[in-house]
C-alpha cells in the first residue's frame, strides 16, 4: 500500500509554498512559486488573485511530480491576511486584489469611527481601527471604483478565494474572517454592528465556518493541472499566521511564536478573548479550535515589521479557466 500525503499550501504575498508530509509529519517534497507584486502609488499594494491560482497548481504539479505518484489524501491553505478579493457570483474577480499591507483606506477608517466608537469595534472585533484591515478596504472600493463595488457579489479574503476555487465551496475560517475587522471574536460570525460602521452588508461575506471544514474534492481544473486524484479532498484552512504557530506546536496558553516572513508578527495563545486596552496587540482566532491568538498587528511597525516586497523571476502559472466555482454555502 503506497504512503498516503497530505500538501501543506501556504499563499503568501510573495510567493505559493506547497509542502508534501507524510502521516510521521516528514517532509517528502516542497514546491515553491513567486507572485507578482504591484505598487500604483505609495501606499497601495496589489496583486492579481488569479495568478495565486496559477501558483497554486504549479507548486502542487511540481510536488506531485516529486512524490513519484503518492496519493495525495487531502490539501489545505494557510494564507496571507488582510487582503480584499472582491468577485462576482461566480468567484471571477472583478479587479486586483488590495492585500495586506495596503494602507489606502484611512478616509475610510476616519468616517468608521464617526460611526462607532473604535474601543467598542476593538471590543468586538479584536481589532483595532487600522486601514490594512478588510472592512476598511471594501469600504475604499465603493467610494473609489464604484463600478468594481457594484459588480462584486461577494468581497473575500485571499484564503476564501482561493480555497473556493479549489474545492467549488465557498467559506471562510475565523481567524481570516477576523482580519476584517468585521468578525465578532465571541461568537465567531460577522458582526452586524462592525459591517454597518462600514456599510458592508454581511450577506456579501462568506459564510464562516471552521478551519478544519471539509469543503470536498478537489476542483476539476485543479485536479487536472496539478495531476492529483478525484479523492483528494480540500480542507478550508486558515490565516498564514496561525496556521504556522499551529505549525509549531504553539497551542497551550501563554506560549508565544515569532512567525518570520514578509511581516514579522509576534503571536502568543490565550485561553478566552482577551483585549488590549492599549491596541498594541490584537485578537485573533487561532488555527487550533478553542484556542485564541494574540499577535501583534499590522500597523504597529515597532514590534511587527515589513521586510523587502519584491518579486523576482515570472511567475511560472497556467490560466486556471474560469467560473469554475458555483456553489456557496449560504
Amino acid at each position: 500500500m503506497k504512503t498516503e500525503l497530505v500538501v501543506g499550501v501556504d499563499v503568501g504575498s510573495q510567493g505559493t509554498c506547497a509542502q508534501a508530509l507524510t502521516p510521521e509529519g516528514e517532509q517528502a517534497a516542497k514546491a515553491y512559486v513567486p507572485h507578482t507584486l504591484s505598487y500604483p502609488q505609495p501606499g497601495w499594494a496589489e496583486q492579481d488573485p488569479r495568478e495565486w491560482l496559477g501558483a497554486v497548481a504549479t507548486a502542487l504539479a511540481e510536488v506531485r511530480r516529486a512524490v513519484n505518484g503518492a496519493a495525495v489524501r487531502a490539501l489545505s491553505f494557510g494564507s496571507q491576511l488582510d487582503g480584499l478579493v472582491a468577485t462576482d457570483a461566480d468567484g471571477e474577480p472583478v479587479g486586483s486584489a488590495l492585500i495586506w499591507m495596503d494602507r489606502r483606506a484611512q478616509a475610510q477608517c476616519d468616517e468608521a469611527a464617526e460611526q462607532m466608537d473604535p474601543h467598542r469595534l476593538r471590543e468586538l472585533s479584536g481589532c483595532n481601527l487600522d486601514p490594512g484591515h478588510v472592512g476598511a478596504k471594501i469600504a475604499w472600493l465603493r467610494d473609489n471604483r464604484a463600478d468594481q463595488h457594484a459588480g462584486s457579489r461577494w468581497f473575500l479574503l485571499p484564503g476564501s478565494f482561493v480555497a473556493w476555487h479549489a474545492s467549488g465551496e465557498l467559506a471562510v475560517d475565523p481567524s481570516n474572517a477576523s482580519s476584517s475587522m468585521l468578525l465578532d471574536v465571541e461568537s465567531t460570525d460577522w458582526s452586524q454592528e462592525a459591517c454597518a460602521a462600514f456599510q458592508i452588508d454581511s450577506g456579501s461575506l462568506a459564510p464562516v465556518r471552521p478551519a478544519t471544514t471539509v469543503l470536498g474534492p478537489v476542483s476539476p481544473w485543479l485536479r487536472e493541472a496539478a495531476g492529483l486524484d478525484r479523492s483528494t479532498q480540500v480542507v478550508l484552512g486558515s490565516g498564514d499566521e496561525m496556521a504556522a504557530t499551529l505549525g509549531a506546536g504553539v497551542v497551550d496558553p501563554g506560549s508565544v511564536c515569532d512567525v518570520m516572513g514578509t511581516a514579522e508578527p509576534v503571536c502568543a495563545v490565550v485561553p478566552a478573548p482577551v483585549l488590549d486596552p492599549d491596541g498594541v496587540t490584537e485578537l485573533h482566532p487561532h488555527a487550533a479550535p478553542k484556542a485564541g491568538c494574540s499577535r501583534t498587528p499590522v500597523g504597529c511597525p515597532e514590534v511587527r515589521t515589513a521586510g523587502s516586497a519584491t518579486s523576482s523571476g515570472p511567475s511560472r502559472r497556467p490560466r486556471p479557466p474560469p467560473r469554475e466555482p458555483t456553489s456557496t454555502s449560504s
